[in-house]
């Protein structure tokens, strides 16, 4: 029973900081949010991306480093955000309403 309530609380968890990803998406040019869009929702790969668009492979991987790198921010100006050892994100709450009242 616990672990059931701690896989849906990490569900609702993550469910939550994508509603969030999303929104923080919306505050990028259009093409750096096709590219994040592509590459981290859709797991384009990022050689097939680069052909896509007829750019070379080492423009388009630092196109999306660079917006990563601003959603990150946003992120971290607008959430709260304890991390483990790893540095994966244990718990999260806003700063500012950024896409939902309870967290980020």
């Amino acid at each position: 029973m616990l672990m059931q309530n701690l896989q849906e609380d990490k569900k609702e968890f993550m469910d939550a900081m994508l509603d969030c990803q999303k929104s923080f998406l919306k505050s990028l040019v259009p093409e750096d949010q096709q590219l994040l869009e592509a590459v981290d929702m859709r797991h384009t790969p990022q050689k097939e991306l680069a052909e896509r668009f007829d750019m070379p492979y080492s423009t388009l991987k630092s196109r999306v480093q660079r917006a990563r790198q601003k959603t990150k921010q946003r992120f971290l100006s607008q959430c709260a955000m304890e991390f483990d050892a790893a540095g994966q994100i244990q718990s999260c709450q806003s700063i500012v309403p950024c896409c939902t009242e309870k967290s980020c």
